[in-house]
């Protein structure tokens, strides 16, 4: 683990203003423009930068899929990566996204991380998968994040980029909010709303030495990325541009540069009034008396705000100018403009490009920094931090109640949480109604949903376990990292149907239906404003939620993280789960058994508090059980991925006393049992708590680890319920009695999508 150099050698762009990135940077550098009216179908009226159909390659692929797999070629065929160069090495995708996927009906979602398995088998990518959907913010974000999957040695070569299409719903959500322009979007001049657009575009990452060692071309450095939380309301930008000037300042420390450094800034630039004026006052205090010689421009007047894929797209707008050596303008730009700042109107120039800062604002407050360097640029980078870092805090909201006193009665109570849910006509887990004061301020919990409230509820729970101060000062350096896999799933629905019936959807409605939105609303809630992402990767999600909070509280970025998890349980999730597999008929979940007849799905909200140990320590706090060790990769190689997370723990199978496993009563535990049963001994016990709680999605995850941690502190251990005949061939030793596991030293705990990602992490005792 270290601050290795990491390099850009292939680029991959599909966009309204070309289909490849050689059009893309010579039509953008020239100042044409694609945002054009819409003619006809459900967009029709609008300004829109719109990919031609033409371009797409012909077959059943859906947009989202044909979109990202054109631009993911050209981005490896640049690398110099073939279908032999990728077998031999282990490459990871990291997919920035911000709308689901609905079918044609409109009647159900599909998986959110589905859209990123599909790039991965069509380019057959072994190694780890990560959906990032911090709305705006995604692209740029999962560019950061595929830094750190090389940094930690998750993967050789990593694919990074975004993807997002077009929708009618959307596009009738910006409207909702009265932020749509009138003709195309003319960011920084006008200011009179933005235009939407769609597209796709991919970087390849890869270590300056493993790039040199194959004699590829260096296009550009990922010097460092920066991420902050606005905690200032769901859909508008904090205006005196606190956020925004955090996230540019965390992206330069974690270079080693600082703002004197920067040669060109590829703005948010959205057109709208709110977002211009924000923007404009943030960069002006981060240059100073150099702000008007710092070029800024914003490539969204040119191909319209193509949401998760924007980021993307003007990450390979900056290093191409870069490469290049010229900077972008900001097309549709009104001449003469009264300003001292220098927004590149209309047509790029060549200039000396050696550091560029990418910036993205998000619904939810999200905010990301990515900067991006000439190659070997020398930079004074800060250490990485290898100190001991522990789980602190506990929260939870499920079927047994809110609050780890509950939880912990609950799950080691021998009894299932599945009941038949009469409005739902089937079996399920739900959580009880929350009763009490509101944990937000008013105006805020009036604004949130019911999922929102309960993911909130468990935060609170987790931070006031950890006894963590009450005042809200000082919260500048804590972040959040909210794991999920179907998001505010109810709004989200709501806002399609709505909008297949031809009605307008509510501004309310829209501002809450983000992936993103309930930890945007505990940010806000809580006050906190340090680095904050959201993955998206279904039921592995919290395994890769955990090891995004672990890298930065490593680099420095945060000295605090809350790891929040949570999952929903409605009448489209059903209809999405019944697609996949057979849910249990009779209700009753039996993970790891010869008569399982498919998982019974539920909700629930978990949280973690992580922290250094020495702060635990110096606030004489609680420390549950240290986080040793963490892996994740593609489904199909769960053994690889528990023999990673034991390496990194250095730790070995005969060492670890318990496993939480992920056996939910599915096809898949077959799978998992399997490799447990190839890594640890007989004396290593497994317990399922789906057979419990149900399946929970991302929070199953989550549980998952609140169980580790409570089962090392205390030595509860939840059993197996349901278990009858175990799978035959796999000699495991299940716990089928609640009972004690006084002296446990190692945990390990795993979390999987099946077909997707699985992942693990190692918890030792601190005893």
């Amino acid at each position: 683990m270290d601050r290795v150099p990491v390099v850009v050698t292939g680029v991959g762009v599909l966009s309204p203003l070309g289909r490849n990135a050689e059009e893309f940077w010579s039509n953008l550098v020239a100042g044409r423009r694609a945002v054009v009216r819409a003619e006809s179908g459900e967009l029709a009226g609008a300004f829109a930068g719109v990919v031609p159909d033409e371009w797409l390659p012909v077959g059943d692929d859906e947009r989202n899929t044909a979109l990202a797999v054109v631009a993911a070629r050209e981005a490896l065929d640049h690398a110099g990566l073939d279908s032999a160069a990728l077998g031999a090495a282990e490459v990871g995708l990291v997919l920035g996204k911000c709308q689901g996927t609905p079918d044609a009906s409109r009647a159900s979602y599909a998986p959110f991380h589905e859209t990123c398995d599909e790039i991965a088998e069509r380019f057959a990518l072994t190694g780890p998968r990560v959906v990032i959907s911090t709305a705006c913010a995604a692209g740029a974000n999962a560019v950061g994040t595929g830094r750190d999957l090389l940094w930690d040695g998750s993967a050789e070569i990593v694919l990074a980029g975004g993807v997002d299409i077009l929708l009618a719903e959307t596009l009738a959500g910006f409207a909702s909010l009265q932020a749509v322009a009138p003709g195309p979007t003319a960011p920084y001049s006008e200011s009179t709303g933005l235009s939407l657009g769609e597209g796709a575009a991919f970087l390849v990452l890869e270590t300056r030495a493993r790039a040199e060692a194959r004699g590829a071309r260096i296009l550009a450095d990922v010097a460092g990325y920066g991420l902050s939380a606005d905690a200032y309301h769901a859909t508008s930008p904090d205006p005196s541009g606190r956020g925004a000037i955090s996230a540019v300042r965390r992206g330069l420390a974690d270079a080693g540069l600082t703002v004197d450094d920067v040669s060109y800034v590829n703005g948010h630039g959205t057109g709208t009034p709110a977002n211009d004026t924000m923007e404009k006052k943030a960069m002006a205090t981060l240059f100073g008396d150099r702000v008007s010689r710092v070029p800024i421009s914003g490539t969204k007047s040119a191909i319209g705000h193509s949401l998760g894929a924007s980021g993307a797209i003007e990450a390979v707008a900056c290093v191409l100018a870069v490469h290049t050596g010229t900077v972008p303008p900001t097309v549709g730009f009104r001449e003469p403009y009264p300003t001292a700042m220098d927004f590149v109107p209309n047509r790029g120039r060549p200039a000396d490009v050696e550091v560029t800062v990418s910036n993205n604002y998000a619904f939810g407050g999200n905010n990301c920094s990515l900067v991006l360097t000439r190659p070997g640029r020398k930079a004074d980078r800060p250490p990485l931090t290898d100190g001991r870092i522990v789980v602190s805090g506990l929260g939870a909201v499920g079927g047994t109640g809110v609050g780890l006193d509950a939880w912990r009665a609950g799950l080691t109570s021998g009894e299932s949480w599945i009941r038949r849910l009469e409005h739902l006509d089937g079996y399920g887990v739900e959580p009880p109604p929350l009763t009490g004061r509101p944990l937000a301020a008013p105006g805020l919990w009036r604004h949130m949903d019911a999922f929102a409230r309960q993911a909130l509820a468990a935060a609170v729970a987790a931070w006031n376990d950890a006894k963590l101060p009450a005042s809200r000062s000082g919260r500048d350096t804590t972040g959040l990292v909210f794991a999920t896999g179907y998001g505010p799933i109810r709004s989200t629905y709501t806002l399609a149907t709505a909008a297949e019936r031809g009605e307008g959807p509510s501004a309310l409605l829209f501002s809450g239906a983000t992936i993103n939105a309930p930890g945007g609303a505990v940010c806000q809630a809580l006050s906190l404003r340090g680095p904050t992402t959201t993955v998206a990767s279904g039921g592995s999600s919290a395994i890769l939620g955990l090891d995004a909070a672990l890298w930065f509280l490593r680099t420095g970025q945060a000295e605090r993280m809350l790891l929040l998890a949570a999952d929903d349980l409605c009448e489209p999730v059903l209809r999405e789960r019944a697609k996949r597999e057979a849910l249990a008929p009779d209700g009753v979940a039996r993970p790891y058994d010869r008569g399982r007849a498919g998982p019974v799905l539920g909700a629930a909200s978990v949280a973690l508090v992580l922290e250094p140990a020495e702060t635990v320590a110096a606030r004489g706090g609680r420390a549950y059980c240290e986080v040793t060790g963490v892996a994740h990769s593609s489904a199909g190689r769960e053994t690889d991925v528990l023999r990673r997370a034991l390496s990194r723990a250095a730790t070995t199978p005969d060492d670890v006393d318990l496993c939480v496993g992920s056996g939910s009563g599915s096809a898949y535990d077959v799978v998992e049992a399997r490799a447990l049963g190839a890594v640890f001994s007989s004396r290593t016990s497994v317990t399922a708590p789906k057979s419990i709680t149900g399946e929970c999605e991302a929070a199953s995850g989550a549980v998952n680890l609140l169980v580790g941690a409570v089962a090392l502190a205390e030595g509860l251990v939840p059993p197996t319920v349901n278990l009858v005949e175990p799978l035959p061939d796999v000699a495991l030793a299940h716990v089928t009695e609640p009972g004690t596991g006084s002296g446990l030293r190692r945990v390990v705990a795993t979390a999987t999508s099946p077909n997707s990602t699985f992942g693990a992490a190692v918890l030792a005792s601190v005893g």
